[in-house]
């Protein structure tokens, strides 16, 4: 699986990666639901150190009319996070079900094509084998028992 940094960095070569490997996967819709990621994870850890705060300022000796309103927010934001850690959690299941199709890069010298024909031979190393019979594939020979 490829880094979804490299991804980023490199849309247009991905892009025509996986059209020269005929799989179809939306990679700018992957670059945003990333994005989208990136951004709860920021509105998440953002919500978490104000509540951490208030639990700090909590600590401290304060009258009970600074401590009200306080704690309203406390319970406010905890609520806000209870939201957000779902919208993640779902924002980074789409973003992986996708990044897990995203295949790896070919060797820029591979061939582009559908089958076996469109590859070329590069060396061949001795001469292929005379069989005094007819071969057959393996299923075949595993349908004959």
């Amino acid at each position: 699986m490829l880094d979804i940094k490299i991804i980023r960095g490199n849309m247009e070569q991905i892009v025509a990666n996986c059209r020269n490997r005929q799989i179809e996967v939306d990679i700018p819709g992957l670059l945003r639901l990333d994005e989208r990621s990136r951004q709860l994870k920021g509105e998440l850890d953002s919500l978490r150190q104000r509540r951490n705060a208030i639990s700090a300022r909590l600590k401290g000796p304060s009258s009970r009319n600074e401590r009200q309103p306080l704690i309203e927010e406390s319970k406010d934001l905890r609520a806000q996070t209870s939201v957000k850690e779902r919208e993640l959690d779902q924002a980074v299941r789409a973003r992986q079900s996708l990044l897990h199709r995203v295949p790896n890069l070919t060797h820029p010298d591979t061939p582009v094509g559908k089958t076996d024909e469109d590859n070329r031979v590069l060396r061949q190393v001795g001469a292929p084998p005379a069989f005094d019979f007819e071969p057959r594939d393996h299923l075949s020979l595993m349908e004959a028992h």
